[in-house]
């Protein structure tokens, strides 16, 4: 893969081709969840593209096949800029980074518009350490030759699948799987709480995010997951932000919708600074007595 930089402490690419081997190397962790290292806005090429896994969540898919379940993606962002879906812009100097200190992903990059307007981008994202249940991202966009309306989209998606391995891994498969029924979804003030259990084994998560940021908000609840919409006007020039707190829970930890409904509370009175500081803190403990050679 070219564009990979591996210095102490930091691995940076500059490579926007090498995506899926991209996604491998930028995976992040935090001994409860783990995510593939794509940027909260791209898009997956099929429904299990996009992955997020309980550590020990597996579930029966059929005989010779139990897989690692994947989850309600709470990561993902969509925007339009100008009335433009970012997906349809260009990209240029990109950069990607992962922060092995505290674990933080950040994507940095330019996005240009069919007529030339071009935006600042960067995302930010970690598991936290100090809180195993909790993640959060953050988003900048800063438009340096336009101003205008932004849309910007962030919820949870129960609408994934799974691309199980089989237990005999020399038998290829490529047949998605459903793995998630009983989806409810309930909005709640700046965002909304999903549950959903498993189709074989009944297994139950759940799931809660907050999405903050200036402009007027409005979230959808629906059978597959639930969005919260964010629109504001962009100035030329100016930065705006916004913030995603989420937490995650399952069967294992008890009731997993009472859990996250109050964790619900103590993300609303926190940041996304906080929450890394304290996850900082935590991961410093860590490597405090670890000791890595190769």
């Amino acid at each position: 893969m070219s564009g990979l930089r591996i210095t102490p402490w930091r691995i940076e690419s500059r490579d926007l081709v090498g995506r899926s081997y991209r996604e491998s190397i930028f995976s992040l962790g935090n001994g409860y969840m783990g995510t593939r290292g794509y940027r909260p806005d791209e898009r997956g090429e099929h429904p299990a593209w996009r992955s997020t896994f309980l550590a020990g969540f597996y579930e029966y898919v059929k005989p010779g096949i139990t897989d690692l379940v994947n989850h309600p993606d709470f990561s993902g962002i969509q925007f339009h800029l100008n009335g433009i879906d970012s997906e349809a812009h260009t990209v240029s100097d990109f950069v990607q980074t992962l922060d092995l200190r505290c674990g933080l992903a950040a994507w940095e990059y330019i996005l240009e518009d069919p007529a030339g307007n071009r935006t600042h981008v960067k995302q930010e994202l970690f598991l936290c350490m100090a809180d195993h249940h909790t993640a959060a991202i953050r988003i900048r966009l800063t438009p340096l030759n336009w101003s205008g309306p932004l849309e910007l989209s962030g919820g949870l998606d129960a609408s994934v699948e799974n691309l199980p391995v089989s237990d005999d891994q020399l038998t290829e498969n490529v047949e998605f799987v459903k793995i998630w029924s009983d989806v409810r979804t309930e909005a709640i003030p700046g965002g909304g709480i999903l549950t959903a259990e498993t189709g074989i084994s009944r297994r139950r998560i759940a799931q809660v995010y907050l999405l903050s940021g200036e402009g007027s908000g409005e979230t959808t609840a629906g059978s597959k997951g639930i969005t919260t919409t964010l629109r504001a006007q962009l100035v030329r020039g100016t930065a705006w932000a916004c913030e995603k707190r989420v937490a995650v829970a399952s069967f294992r930890d008890g009731d997993p919708e009472e859990l996250v409904r109050k964790k619900a509370e103590a993300l609303g009175s926190t940041t996304f600074d906080r929450l890394l500081e304290e996850s900082t803190e935590a991961w410093a403990k860590l490597w405090e007595a670890s000791d890595v050679q190769i």
